[in-house]
C-alpha cells in the first residue's frame, strides 16, 4: 500500500494514532512526520485486517446512507455482536463474518421499505434500522467491552472494560436543549485527560445513550459549534469537570 491510502484508511475510520498502530502495526508518527515514503510493505495478517476494515466503511455508508451515520455505527456497540462494535470485529475473518451477516440482516429487515421508494437516494430507514439495533435501553449499566470466548480483543478498542452509567434525562441547571459555545474549556479538559481519544469519547457518549455521537461531532464543538445542556452534562462526565465550567457557568472541579 502506498502512504495516500494509508492515510485516507486513517480519515475514513477517523482512527487515533493509537487505533491505527493497533490495525497496521504501524506508526502513524512516522508519516505524518514525513519519515516514509512511497511503498509500505504489510504483513498478509495485516492487510487482511486493514481490507475488513475498509470494507466495513463501504458497507456502514451503504448500510446508513452518510458518512456521519456509518461512523456512529462502527464504533457503537451492538448487542447482537456480544455489545462489541463492528470495528472490534475487524480483527479475523471469522469475527468479522459475524458483522456482515448482521449488516445483511439489518439491510433485509429495510429491505420492505426500501422497494417502496425509486428516489435512488440513501433511505433514511436503513440508518434507523442500523441505530435501534445499536442502542442500548438508557436505563441499563453498559460495558464498552465484555470478555467474549470466541472474538479476539481488537487493538482498536481499550483492553479494559470500561463501565460508564446512563446520563440522567433529568438535566440539572438549564434546559437540557438550551445550547452553548463549549470549545475553549473542551479543548482544556480534554488536555488533561489525553489518554481519551475523540473515538473513545464518542464511544462512551454512544453508550450514554447519545446515539447521534461521533467523533466528527466533537471535532465541531471543538471549533465553535454549540453543544446541548445535555450534552455538556454527559461530556462533563466524562472528562471529570464541572458541566458548568464547560458551559461557561462556574468553576472546574
Amino acid at each position: 500500500m502506498n502512504i495516500a491510502e494509508l492515510v485516507r484508511f486513517k480519515n475514513d475510520l477517523e482512527l487515533s494514532p493509537e487505533a491505527f498502530a493497533g490495525m497496521t502495526g504501524f506508526s502513524f508518527n512516522r508519516i505524518r512526520r514525513g519519515r516514509v515514503q512511497g511503498e509500505v510493505n504489510f504483513s498478509s495478517e495485516r492487510l487482511a485486517m486493514i481490507g475488513r476494515g475498509r470494507r466495513l466503511y463501504t458497507l456502514a455508508l451503504e448500510l446508513c446512507g452518510s458518512r456521519e451515520a456509518a461512523l456512529e455505527w462502527i464504533y457503537a456497540p451492538a448487542p447482537s455482536l456480544g455489545k462489541r462494535s463492528p470495528i472490534d470485529l475487524t480483527i479475523t475473518d471469522l469475527a468479522f463474518e459475524r458483522v456482515e451477516r448482521l449488516i445483511a440482516t439489518l439491510k433485509n429487515a429495510a429491505q420492505p421499505v426500501a422497494s417502496a421508494s425509486a428516489s435512488g437516494e440513501p433511505l433514511l430507514p436503513l440508518a434507523l434500522v442500523a441505530k435501534a439495533e445499536t442502542k442500548e435501553p438508557e436505563t441499563k449499566e453498559t460495558t464498552l467491552q465484555e470478555s467474549q470466548n470466541d472474538v479476539p480483543t481488537s487493538a482498536a478498542t481499550p483492553a479494559a472494560a470500561v463501565k460508564i452509567t446512563p446520563a440522567s434525562t433529568e438535566a440539572k441547571g438549564p434546559k437540557s436543549d438550551e445550547k452553548f459555545r463549549i470549545a475553549e474549556q473542551l479543548k482544556e479538559a480534554r488536555a488533561r485527560v489525553a489518554e481519551l481519544t475523540k473515538a473513545e469519547i464518542a464511544r462512551r457518549m454512544v453508550a450514554l445513550g447519545f446515539v447521534n455521537f461521533t467523533g466528527a461531532k466533537l471535532g465541531r464543538y471543538e471549533i465553535g459549534y454549540e453543544a446541548s445542556w445535555r450534552e455538556i452534562t454527559a461530556l462533563a462526565s466524562i472528562l471529570k469537570v464541572k458541566p458548568e465550567w464547560l458551559a461557561q457557568l462556574g468553576q472546574a472541579t
